[in-house]
């Protein structure tokens, strides 16, 4: 059984942005030189999102951008500090963890229809916080550091880089084709957990460094200790957590369809992967379903569309070029209640 899905999204409508969107918006603040053109797009669109947000009419948190920040990090974080007035989503590895218990609570039960509201992107209840932001004289907000500092951080990242174009080369001239990929790619969490558990020796082919493997091995462990509490509180422990990765429950979790989906567009493209894809993808992938409007770059927004996640998760997805209607979009919340206290 194919369950439906239905996601409830904020009573105020929620923004994300790219992070190259937050890097023009600093070097505006700071002075720098934009084309000319491009400066008045983003001029407008910071002001428009400066003016929603302190009417409370729009939510534009920070959404873990902060971790492909490296040019002017401190004023990058000034900026989205600026217009998230300090609400942020939780981290991306705890919403897939929320959505994982979700789906295998729902595949244990055989549940027809499932329900997602888009607090599950939060840590608090972001309407009373808009409201406690907006009639307090200031807010406090955090600049997190680069876990292992920007040297390690980047060097990590070229590695990763360098490893994913290989496997993309190897499949453009295998000809291996979206589908099969996608076939991959669902099953990659599981493989990499049975690996992890089984023979974890065989890890070290994907050449990762002690935090890298670490953090995979956590992951591993949350996601079986997760599966074990679920199929214990329903009596189904013969329950087969492999059945679930290949279940049509867990190939709905809206951030691994979009992630998969996306992915497999990447290793199957002749197109290199470039440095910024693979947070692009795993930040878009958690953001998307639960925001009313994801703002990015011209390349990202056809890829969006031509995989039709506008439509199915009912987000509008534009790049900073689509001036009329993201002005008709900043017109709309003109109707959206004023929760300036």
């Amino acid at each position: 059984m194919t369950p439906s899905i239905k996601i409830n999204k904020s009573p105020i409508p929620i923004l994300w942005i790219d992070t190259s969107i937050i890097l023009n918006i600093t070097l505006l603040r700071l002075g720098r030189k934009l084309d000319s053109i491009q400066k008045i797009r983003i001029e407008n669109l910071y002001k428009a999102i400066k003016k929603a947000t302190s009417e409370g009419k729009l939510i534009c948190p920070l959404a873990d951008q902060d971790e492909e920040i490296w040019i002017e990090r401190k004023e990058c974080l000034k900026t989205i500090h600026e217009l998230s007035l300090g609400i942020s989503t939780d981290s991306t590895l705890a919403v897939q963890e929320k959505l994982f218990e979700l789906f295998a609570e729902s595949y244990i039960t055989q549940k027809k229809l499932i329900e997602i509201d888009y607090s599950i992107l939060f840590h608090n209840d972001i309407v009373q916080q808009a409201k406690q932001v907006l009639s307090s004289p200031f807010y406090i907000t955090t600049n997190p550091p680069l876990v292992g500092g920007p040297e390690k951080t980047k060097s990590r990242k070229e590695k990763m880089l360098k490893y994913l174009n290989k496997i993309r080369e190897e499949n453009v001239a295998n000809k291996v084709s979206f589908e099969t990929q996608k076939e991959a790619e669902f099953m990659a969490e599981f493989n990499i957990i049975k690996t992890i558990i089984t023979a974890p020796q065989t890890f070290a082919d994907l050449e990762l460094d002690a935090q890298d493997y670490f953090w995979n091995y956590i992951n591993a462990i949350e996601k079986l200790s997760s599966w074990r509490d679920i199929v214990l509180k329903h009596d189904k422990s013969d329950t087969s957590i492999l059945n679930f990765y290949t279940s049509s429950y867990y190939r709905q979790i809206p951030n691994i369809k979009i992630r998969v989906e996306f992915f497999s567009k990447l290793m199957t493209d002749k197109q290199p992967i470039r440095s910024g894809d693979m947070k692009d993808v795993e930040h878009i992938s958690s953001m998307l379903p639960f925001v009313d409007i994801l703002i990015t770059d011209k390349q990202r927004k056809a890829q969006l569309h031509k995989l039709k996640f506008n439509e199915e998760y009912k987000t509008k997805i534009f790049y900073v070029g689509d001036s009329e209607k993201i002005e008709e979009f900043f017109g709309s919340l003109q109707n959206i209640k004023h929760y300036n206290l």
